[in-house]
């Protein structure tokens, strides 16, 4: 797989370690589904931090408390803790956090009563919502109130900032598809073209793009993840031949499979920008 890369700067010293000041080890959160093998790959493959998969299961376990701190963002203050993995930890550990869920659906919680699911389910999205955008640490990729992973977008809003991208984008036939907040955003639903055999993917961490298509594909979908405002984000596309490719759809949670890929979305992760207290 062909790879591009521009201006990575790459974690030295305590960020490159995940140590913090007077060598404390900190911790990468990957909040995921618990069926999600792809952040569990992840968190094995990060061997020089801490990182630990977080699930909706850890939202419903003793140990969380939230303090407001001098910003006045809650989880600030000292004291603050959470669970991730089944254990408690210092909020203040956490050098940074991955993203990879959308928002929490029923099927996730069959330790809730089935008759609340539905309800715990939306309140542990809300919480997730604010916990999420309340910290400081980097956040890859930063939530909406419409999506955790990134812009809740429906196909429309994604085709027009492709074409602003570059790429050529079919026509959308009106009312044919749903903007609602979901692993993806992409053709091949109701009254959409099928992807076809040689549909490809890009995916892009931060300034470095992964794929066996174009070079100019790949400069498009760095290009589509700028104007998005995301670090991480796949990008389909119905061929990998700059020619004829055309635009299907996007990936708010792209496979990380390979070695390459998980180094440069730890590097993104790193290397983001912390919020403003």
């Amino acid at each position: 797989m062909s790879r591009v890369r521009r201006r990575v700067r790459s974690p030295q010293s305590e960020r490159e370690t995940g140590t913090g000041a007077g060598g404390i080890e900190r911790l990468i959160v990957i909040v995921a589904s618990r069926w999600d093998d792809s952040a569990r790959a992840l968190a094995g493959r990060w061997a020089g931090c801490d990182a630990r998969v977080m699930t909706p299961r850890d939202l419903s376990r003793p140990g969380w408390r939230q303090r407001f701190g001098s910003s006045g963002r809650i989880g600030d203050g000292t004291g603050s803790t959470l669970v991730v993995d089944g254990r408690i930890e210092p909020q203040d550990r956490v050098a940074g956090v991955l993203t990879r869920l959308a928002g929490v659906a029923e099927q996730e919680l069959g330790h809730i009563e089935p008759a609340d699911r539905a309800y715990v389910a939306a309140e542990m999205t809300a919480f997730l919502l604010g916990w999420l955008a309340s910290l400081t640490c980097p956040v890859v990729n930063r939530p909406t109130p419409a999506c955790l992973t990134g812009p809740g977008w429906g196909r429309e809003r994604w085709a027009l900032l492709a074409a602003r991208s570059g790429m050529l984008v079919e026509p959308i036939r009106s009312g044919t598809f749903s903007g609602t907040c979901s692993r993806t955003s992409a053709v091949g639903t109701a009254g959409q073209p099928d992807p076809g055999p040689d549909a490809c993917s890009v995916t892009v961490a931060g300034e470095s793009c992964f794929s066996e298509a174009d070079p100019q594909l790949r400069e498009q979908a760095r290009r589509l993840a700028r104007l998005a405002g995301v670090e991480v984000l796949g990008v389909r596309f119905t061929s990998p031949a700059s020619s004829s490719a055309r635009f299907l759809g996007v990936d708010l949670q792209p496979e990380i499979t390979g070695e390459p890929e998980a180094r440069a979305v730890l590097e993104t992760l790193l290397s983001a920008k912390r919020a403003a207290r």
